[in-house]
């Protein structure tokens, strides 16, 4: 149950991160369970399978400290890359971002 909450909320507020960033043609609810896949195919091997860093640096997600910023924050660090992490712009699409987004703040505990 609170993993569907967490769901929940951060559909919602992945909602209006669409319509602030203007990134989509159209708004869009966010798909945790393609999160999951796109963060399965691109992030795990740094951010690790359950969210809890790999490697000195990287956050992690299961701890919360680097998901206390906005969605729109998130956004623009995957799509334009940040530190040591590369620009995801051109390789997932802004409503996989958003899904990947979704999919990570479901990790913190």
């Amino acid at each position: 149950m609170r993993v569907a909450t967490r769901i929940m909320q951060s559909t919602i507020t992945l909602a209006g991160a669409v319509a602030v960033l203007g990134a989509l043609d159209r708004a869009v609810a966010a798909d945790y369970f393609n999160g999951r896949e796109v963060y399965e195919l691109h992030c795990q091997s740094c951010h690790g399978f359950d969210g809890r860093s790999m490697d000195p640096g990287t956050p992690d997600f299961t701890r919360g400290e680097s998901l206390f910023v906005p969605d729109s924050d998130l956004y623009r660090q995957i799509r334009d890359g940040v530190g040591a992490m590369p620009a995801y712009r051109g390789l997932i699409e802004d409503n996989e971002i958003l899904d990947v987004i979704a999919y990570v703040r479901s990790l913190q505990q």
